[in-house]
């Protein structure tokens, strides 16, 4: 009877390797052929964009904005297990090597975090350790993981959360550094933590004297002055401080005119027709 070998046997290897010189490794790693078992998901609520490069397993990854009006956005999926491609220095082939996907994701993520747990924060004592890598943690950016193809409520809010926090933070730094350090906050400005400190600015409606808000401006068709676009009324220098009312209506809905103010020719309430009550009805006797 014929002896059936397997592709470990000694005499099988060479045999394999000498008719397949150009495309065979007979240590083939079974988990290449498998499907993953399932996939993370990845989402983000930042406005900015991040590239990640950490080969091998991250080579210039896009993880994509999350798109102006929308609360969240769906940026990449990673299966599990995450498969990587190595280099067999015996053989000069590649084989593949299995991951777990979810630690892979944490650390592309936050290559910090050596947990499972979004959320987790170094200890006081290791603060030194990671003050290198400062930037890192895209968690604290407003990037999230999720088992689901859509995500919790909870799992949102949380990371609106850990974006408001980090926002907050680079506030009060910046804060501090403009009474105490002005080279410092110029040289932060500069950097990518000061294009961060400007969306938090303009996430909270904040300003400083480093940033104001860039509205589209238009001359004022009464007095003349440059105004914001599309507002009803506004101070005016031209007309010694008072207020040049473009939209009547709105100004007096917003209490800054009486009706007693609107010239004749603005006026709009004639034209609205009257209130019909309903008729009383008779008691019954």
């Amino acid at each position: 009877m014929a002896t059936l070998h397997g592709l470990d046997d000694p005499e099988v290897q060479p045999l394999m390797q000498k008719m397949n010189a150009d495309s065979w490794d007979p240590r083939i790693d079974r988990n290449m052929l498998r499907p993953p078992e399932r996939y993370i998901y990845i989402f983000t609520v930042s406005p900015r964009e991040f590239i990640v490069d950490r080969p091998p397993l991250w080579i210039k990854f896009r993880l994509r904005a999350c798109p102006r009006g929308q609360r969240y956005a769906l940026v990449t999926r990673i299966p599990d297990p995450l498969m990587q491609k190595v280099h067999n220095t015996d053989t000069g082939k590649f084989r593949g090597e299995a991951h777990d996907g979810l630690r892979c994701t944490i650390d592309l993520l936050n290559p910090n975090n050596p947990t499972n747990d979004p959320d987790w924060n170094a200890a006081p004592e290791m603060a030194a350790y990671f003050s290198t890598s400062r930037g890192s943690d895209l968690f604290a950016q407003g990037l999230f993981i999720s088992l689901k193809e859509t995500p919790s409520e909870d799992e949102i809010r949380r990371a609106e959360l850990r974006r408001e926090r980090y926002y907050r933070a680079l506030m009060a730094q910046a804060d501090e550094l403009e009474v105490t350090d002005r080279p410092g906050l110029q040289a932060m400005l500069k950097g990518e933590e000061g294009t961060d400190l400007r969306m938090a600015l303009d996430y909270f409606g904040e300003q400083r004297e480093y940033h104001k808000p860039m509205v589209p401006t238009m001359d004022c068709p009464n007095c003349g002055e440059p105004i914001k676009k599309n507002v009803a009324f506004h101070k005016s220098t031209a007309l010694g401080g008072l207020l040049c009312v473009l939209d009547w209506r709105k100004a007096v809905m917003a209490g800054v005119k009486n009706k007693s103010d609107v010239p004749e020719e603005q006026r709009w309430w004639g034209e609205e027709a009257p209130v019909k009550r309903a008729a009383a009805r008779p008691r019954s006797s």
